[in-house]
């Protein structure tokens, strides 16, 4: 009981000097209140980067990382070690024995922010670029670009052909001639074949004539799920035709 009393002595002698010392108090409780402030920001940041790691990968889908790497950034895998990794036992194949793997590399673009003009980094996954010829899946392959080459052909000749370059993924197309189409052909393909997943970053190139050669379109798509993209195909008006 005497310690009780003491606690009660100590703790009403505290707020009855309160007015005494107004300014010190508000000091206190001011500070403490940011830094519960400041923590509870940092973790909602740290719970919503996990949850949408979380909400991004798939039940049937590793990452593979060197040794002590917490983050794909902070890996490093030689090309040596690539072809062991896609034959270990439990890589999923298709229907010819084709393992279903990638070896990919993750590179930091600096853009301009369209908003305020502030410079900013994309994590960029990967290039694809459609092409009947081939020219530029070439032209862009001898510079040896970080993030992998993804060309996409509807031309069996080119797609043999594209085996040869170097960093390049060939990929059977559909042939398409309008941007938004390529977009989504893009998408979607690159999907299929775990080469990227939702929320990642992918540069499209393509040309928008109708003549070979005349690469004229780029731009920085981030890719989006299944669900995005049911909804954001009901929401584009429907073409209309003349009577």
């Amino acid at each position: 009981m005497n310690a009780l009393r003491q606690i009660i002595a100590v703790t009403s002698i505290g707020l009855r000097a309160i007015p005494q010392r107004l300014g010190p108090s508000l000091v206190v409780v001011v500070g403490m209140a940011c830094v519960v402030a400041v923590t509870l920001s940092i973790l909602s940041l740290s719970t919503g980067f996990m949850r949408t790691l979380k909400d991004a990968g798939r039940a049937d889908r590793a990452m593979v990382l060197s040794r002590d790497a917490r983050y794909e950034s902070a890996s490093s895998i030689t090309r040596d070690n690539v072809p062991v990794i896609i034959d270990a036992p439990g890589i999923r194949r298709t229907s010819d024995g084709k393992a279903i793997a990638s070896a990919e590399t993750l590179a930091s673009v600096p853009v301009t922010k369209k908003r305020d003009g502030l410079d900013a980094y994309l994590d960029l996954r990967g290039i694809a670029l459609f092409t009947e010829s081939g020219v530029t899946a070439r032209q862009l392959s001898k510079y040896h670009p970080t993030s992998p080459i993804f060309a996409l052909s509807p031309i069996e000749v080119t797609i043999n052909r594209m085996n040869l370059l170097w960093g390049t993924t060939p990929i059977r197309c559909p042939k398409v001639n309008s941007t938004e189409a390529l977009v989504d052909v893009a998408e979607s393909l690159l999907e299929q074949g775990g080469y990227v997943r939702p929320r990642e970053v992918i540069a499209i190139v393509a040309g928008t004539r109708t003549k070979s050669g005349s690469t004229n379109f780029m731009r920085l798509h981030v890719v989006t799920n299944e669900e995005t993209q049911k909804i954001v195909r009901k929401k584009k008006p429907a073409a209309k035709r003349g009577s």
